[in-house]
């Protein structure tokens, strides 16, 4: 959700019914709901470990590819980490 409030655009993340204002707090909620460890998140969703350590500490956050995927993935975690697979599958070397 996006709204502009006091002249500032503002976006929240939704994850499990609940409403998050940072990405920060959005990512490590979303990864410890599926029950995933670091790694087993970064595997899973393809992101590199260390960007992941470095989003959840605060340190970076997400772009909005990287956004987009993460809001795909904790509207419907299955059905992202089967299309990711499929992708990489499918996937042609350059």
């Amino acid at each position: 959700l996006e709204v502009v409030a006091d002249g500032e655009l503002v976006t929240d993340y939704y994850c499990d019914g609940l409403i998050f204002s940072t990405p920060t707090t959005f990512v490590r909620h979303l990864r410890l709901t599926l029950s995933l460890t670091l790694e087993e998140f970064s595997r899973r969703c393809q992101i590199p470990l260390e960007t992941l350590k470095s989003r959840e500490r605060g340190q970076s956050e997400p772009d909005a590819p990287a956004m987009a995927l993460l809001k795909l993935v904790a509207a419907n975690p299955e059905v992202a980490a089967a299309a990711l697979r499929e992708a990489e599958l499918s996937a042609v070397p350059v």
